[in-house]
């Protein structure tokens, strides 16, 4: 194996870690996770050389070095996002699919036609099915919280992170994004309450 070497140059973030990723992405002689996670691992250092490896990844039979490489190519613009992964709301594999929808939700929807419209939507109430199986976590409950937003429906946004509060009060992400919530909405004294209440309790989290 030659990969870890190049996941601990990217957790450095070192000179070479793009160079020792690309290798190990490139290299399917490697285990899929392997793999998966040096496309993964490649997003700071988003460049046309890099979008080529992550590219093919988008394609490799292995549906997790499929994941690693969306998650490579977080840094993507949102009017580029479209292009890159749009066909895969129709990849045979449902965790392909889920993190199809996470990558595209930051493409507004005015940017895309009906029929592109009506696709994500039906990836999205297969994201909200799968969401729902899991309720009774924190994290599953930001994750509709963030569709809620993505389709203006402000309140139940709010009610879903402040459930998922109140399932995991040390769940960063909830706080963090009620707080961005309110930030939206023009109500900062109470995004403030809700960043003022979270580092009171956990005053070690820097996120």
């Amino acid at each position: 194996q030659n990969f870890a070497p190049a996941l601990h140059a990217a957790r450095g973030m070192q000179l070479d870690a793009p160079q020792l990723l690309s290798e190990v992405a490139e290299d399917k002689t490697q285990p899929a996770i392997a793999r998966a996670t040096a496309l993964g691992e490649l997003a700071p250092w988003l460049s046309p050389a890099r979008f080529a490896t992550l590219n093919r990844g988008l394609d490799d039979p292995d549906p997790l070095v499929r994941i690693g490489a969306l998650q490579g190519l977080a840094g993507m613009p949102p009017e580029q996002r479209w292009a890159t992964a749009g066909p895969m709301l129709a990849d045979p594999v449902r965790a392909v699919r889920m993190a199809v929808v996470d990558y595209l939700l930051a493409v507004p929807a005015e940017q895309l036609q009906p029929p592109q419209r009506q696709a994500l939507e039906q990836g999205i109430e297969e994201y909200l099915q799968v969401q729902m199986t899991n309720a009774d976590r924190a994290a599953a409950r930001v994750n509709i919280a963030l569709i809620c937003q993505y389709r203006g429906d402000a309140l139940r946004a709010e009610n879903e992170l402040q459930a998922a509060l109140r399932l995991d009060p040390s769940f960063t992400p909830a706080r963090v994004n009620l707080a961005d919530l309110y930030r939206a909405l023009g109500r900062e004294s109470d995004g403030e309450q809700v960043l003022r209440t979270g580092l009171k309790a956990f005053p070690d989290d820097a996120s």
